[in-house]
């Protein structure tokens, strides 16, 4: 990646994205369509958007990322 410009080029980022996919791959085996057992309590998804402007958090949206497991 270039100092001056921080974003992967199409190649870096086709790169990535192509290195992502064989590490998925390659754990196929261990990956099942439905968990053996039921969770012990339903999970929960929380959004958190920043906009298209700005970037920017609260402190509470702060919080939720550091506590997410």
């Amino acid at each position: 990646m270039n100092p001056a410009n921080p974003f992967p080029s199409q190649t870096e980022h086709a790169h990535a994205w192509e290195a992502l996919a064989r590490e998925i791959a390659a754990r196929g085996e261990h990956v099942s369509e439905a968990p053996t057992t039921p969770p012990a309590q339903p999970g929960e998804l929380t959004v958190i958007g920043s906009g298209i402007e700005s970037v920017g958090f609260i402190l509470s949206d702060e919080e939720l990322i550091r506590a997410a497991d």
